[in-house]
C-alpha cells in the first residue's frame, strides 16, 4: 500500500517554468509543484542582465529554459511575468443581459456570453492600454483570458449552468502585449500556460489572502516604483515613476561626501538597525526629504481611489528602510495612511499552500515568482471554462 502511495505520489509532482522578465534583465525559477497537498519548491533558478535586444531575450530565455529543465521538457509548465513595461493584465467583471431571462442558462449559452465578455473587455480596454505601454492601438494583442468569478442576477455562483437569470456578471483576467514584443517570446517559447503583468498579479494573491475592501500596492525597484491598485473588484497598473531605492544611496553620498563603496556600507548598517539612535534618525531624515516624490505620488492615489492601505514590497527582495512603514515618514508626507510590508510567507500561509522555504537557494524574487505559480494554479481550478476564454483569447491574437 505505501509503494502505491509513494507511486502515486511521485505522479503527482508538477514542474513549472517561471520565467520574470524585467526592463533590464530576466529572472527564471523552476518549482516543483504538487497540487494536491499544494506543496511547492523551488529546485533551481537563473539570472541574466543587460537583455539589450530583442535576439539576445530570445537567446537568454532559450538558456535559462535549457539550464534549468535536464528532462522530458515537453512535461514543463511555463508562466511568464511580465514587467508592466511589456504587459498589462486588467482584472474586471463584465455585465451582460440574457435576451431570455426565464430561461435555464445552458453549455452553449454561457459559452456565448463569455466570448461576448472577452471582446467587450478588450475593446473597452485596448486605447488605454496602448497609451499605459506607448503603442498603437492595433499592436495591442490580447495574449491570455481567463474566468474568475460568476453571479447570476447579482448572486456569486459556482457554476451558473442549470439556473434562469436576466444578467450574468463574469469577473474577466485579460493580459495584453505589444504586437512586437510577444513575437520575440514567441521564438523562444512556442507554448505558455499562463502570462501575466507581475505586479497585477502581485496584488491578486494579496487580496486573496487578507480581507480588505482595496489597497494599493507599491512596488519599488533600484530606478523605479510601479504603483496597483484592488478597489474591492479590479486590479490594475496605476502608473511607474522614476524613483527607486537607488535614491536612498545616493542620498547618502551626497549628505555625507563618501563614496558609492562606503555609503552602501552605511546603507547595510541603517537596515541591520546597528547604528546609534541618533545616527538612525538622521539617516531617517535624509531619506524622507529624499522620498518626497514617492510620498507626494502615494498620497495622490490613495486620494484618486479612496484608499487608506498601502503595501510596499522591494521588487528585488531586498529589505526596505524601516522609515517607510514608521509614523515619521507618514506624518512627514502620506498623511493618515497605514503602510504595511508584504510578507509572502504570511500570504501564502493563509492561502494553504506550503512553500520549502528552507531551499538553499538565492530567490530574490520570490514573492512575484510565487504569486505568478499560485495565480496559475487558481485559474486551473476553473479549467473548462478557461480553455474557452483562452480560444477566444486566441482568436483576438
Amino acid at each position: 500500500m505505501q509503494m502505491f502511495q509513494r507511486i502515486r505520489r511521485f505522479f503527482s509532482w508538477r514542474r513549472v517554468f517561471v520565467l520574470e522578465i524585467f526592463p533590464t534583465h530576466i529572472y527564471a525559477t523552476l518549482f516543483k509543484f504538487q497540487q494536491g497537498e499544494k506543496f511547492i519548491k523551488p529546485i533551481g533558478s537563473f539570472f541574466s542582465e543587460s537583455i539589450l535586444d530583442p535576439t539576445a531575450l530570445s537567446d537568454e530565455i532559450r538558456k535559462s529554459f535549457k539550464k534549468l529543465v535536464k528532462f522530458r521538457p515537453s512535461k514543463v509548465q511555463c508562466v511568464l511575468s511580465v514587467d508592466s513595461s511589456y504587459a498589462t493584465t486588467v482584472h474586471m467583471p463584465i455585465s451582460l443581459i440574457r435576451d431570455t431571462p426565464h430561461t435555464h442558462i445552458d453549455e452553449t449559452d454561457l459559452h456565448n456570453k463569455v466570448a461576448q465578455g472577452i471582446w467587450r473587455l478588450f475593446d473597452k480596454q485596448r486605447g488605454l492600454v496602448a497609451a499605459k505601454m506607448n503603442i498603437r492601438d492595433v499592436d495591442v494583442v490580447l495574449t491570455d483570458a481567463s474566468v474568475g468569478n460568476i453571479k447570476i442576477d447579482g448572486h456569486r455562483v459556482v457554476n451558473p449552468m442549470g439556473f434562469p437569470a436576466r444578467s450574468i456578471e463574469v469577473h474577466f483576467t485579460q493580459t495584453f502585449m505589444p504586437k512586437q514584443f510577444l513575437s520575440y517570446l514567441k521564438d523562444a517559447f512556442p507554448k505558455v500556460g499562463l502570462t501575466v503583468e507581475r505586479g497585477v498579479t502581485v496584488v491578486d494573491i494579496l487580496r486573496r489572502s487578507i480581507s480588505s475592501t482595496g489597497f494599493l500596492l507599491a512596488e519599488l525597484s533600484e530606478n523605479s516604483t510601479s504603483f496597483f491598485f484592488y478597489d474591492g473588484s479590479a486590479i490594475s497598473h496605476i502608473e511607474t515613476i522614476r524613483w527607486g531605492t537607488r535614491s536612498f544611496l545616493d542620498a547618502l553620498c551626497k549628505s555625507f561626501a563618501v563614496s558609492e563603496y562606503v555609503a552602501d556600507e552605511m546603507l547595510n548598517r541603517y537596515l541591520l538597525g546597528s547604528l546609534s539612535s541618533r545616527m538612525q534618525k538622521e539617516f531617517e531624515e535624509i531619506f524622507v526629504n529624499e522620498s518626497s516624490l514617492f510620498g507626494s505620488s502615494l498620497k495622490d492615489f490613495l486620494q484618486k481611489y479612496n484608499l487608506s492601505t498601502v503595501y510596499v514590497i522591494g521588487s528585488s527582495g531586498d529589505s526596505l528602510p524601516s522609515f517607510i512603514f514608521g509614523g515619521f515618514f507618514k506624518s512627514k508626507i502620506a498623511g493618515k495612511v497605514n503602510i504595511l510590508p508584504a510578507d509572502i510567507k504570511s500570504v501564502v500561509e493563509k492561502l494553504g499552500f506550503d512553500v520549502d522555504f528552507d531551499a538553499k537557494m538565492d530567490l530574490p524574487h520570490l514573492f512575484s515568482s510565487l504569486s505568478a505559480l499560485i495565480e496559475f494554479y487558481f485559474i486551473n481550478q476553473n479549467d473548462r471554462i478557461n480553455k474557452v476564454a483562452r480560444r477566444h483569447a486566441h482568436w483576438l491574437a
